[in-house]
């Protein structure tokens, strides 16, 4: 009896190539997730303000100094809190559902560097550390999950767990494309969302971004092939604005200079209330994307000294 044997298709570059991609940011993703976002029986990075009030064994009294100190903290911690893995400006269409496993880090604790070395004053973050360490960098890890709606509308719902600590973050987004998938035109996008900081006894933080996404769209692959593969750059202009209140007794929140961020604190008395923390963060991304699977990389700079890098992979249907 003859045996007739069925050739196998060739693969195709583009497969081979966006595999090569995903299988080491698989794995860099998971070691990321266990390695970042697992907290400690310490928990190093956990943010204490009332560790502040102390320094090297000895109190530290300069309301003045802890002041600014604190605002560096909020503004730093603000920017990861409410930067996340960003998208391009398309939608995953009225059917269409995203999932994907994130990690974003902060390279903070920069803006005034220099003047603090030249004085011997420590960091705001190595005053707020219990271990009275400036961790080198800030990283959260988890899930994102993204639901498109008719008319170019999506909804999308994040959950990261920060670095070695007990913190981590909750947020949801609204994504709406003006221009998506005209040819001769670029992708337009613009996006509001919210992220909670939870998890931490004292303080309470929340962070609004809004922005506009501008990006194009490649493909890579033979046309008319259902193994076309698809290249989005983009670029994004966003505002955040940062709500923060310290959660602890008004004597202390005194001792540090705290200020209450848009936001009520339990003991106003104390502790004086102003405007939001308002800081432009400006990003760009690259997302490759095959018949299921995707990669993204983004990076950018929130002002006035908070760069960031992410990197996302996960599947579209």
């Amino acid at each position: 009896m003859r045996v007739r044997h069925t050739p196998m298709p060739p693969s195709s570059p583009r497969g081979s190539v966006l595999g090569t991609i995903l299988g080491p940011c698989l794995i860099a993703s998971v070691i990321g997730l266990a390695g970042f976002t697992v907290p400690t029986a310490h928990a190093a990075d956990d943010v204490i303000l009332t560790g502040m009030t102390e320094h090297d064994g000895r109190p530290v009294l300069d309301p003045v100094t802890l002041g600014a100190d604190y605002e560096q903290l909020i503004r730093e911690l603000g920017a990861l809190v409410g930067t996340h893995a960003m998208a391009p400006p398309t939608t995953t269409g009225a059917t269409g559902f995203e999932i994907t496993l994130e990690t974003t880090a902060i390279f903070h604790d920069l803006y005034g560097q220099g003047e603090r070395a030249f004085a011997g004053r420590p960091s705001p973050w190595a005053r707020a550390m219990d271990d009275e360490i400036s961790p080198i960098l800030l990283s959260g890890t988890g899930i994102g999950i993204r639901k498109g709606l008719p008319f170019s509308v999506e909804l999308s719902l994040k959950g990261r767990w920060i670095s070695v600590s007990r913190q981590g973050t909750i947020g949801g987004e609204v994504r709406a494309a003006i221009l998506e998938g005209k040819r001769g035109w670029p992708d337009v996008g613009l996006h509001l969302g919210y992220t909670g900081y939870v998890g931490n006894r004292e303080l309470r933080m929340g962070v609004l971004d809004a922005g506009l996404s501008i990006g194009g769209t490649a493909y890579a692959g033979k046309e008319g092939t259902p193994r076309k593969a698809r290249i989005q750059p983009w670029v994004d202009v966003s505002l955040l604005s940062v709500s923060a209140a310290p959660l602890i007794d008004g004597e202390t929140a005194a001792l540090i200079g705290a200020t209450a961020y848009g936001t009520r604190t339990p003991d106003p008395e104390a502790v004086p209330t102003t405007r939001p923390l308002v800081m432009p963060r400006f990003s760009a991304g690259l997302q490759l994307e095959g018949q299921v699977f995707l990669v993204r990389f983004t990076g950018g700079f929130t002002l006035p000294a908070v760069p960031h890098v992410g990197v996302s992979i996960g599947f579209r249907r």
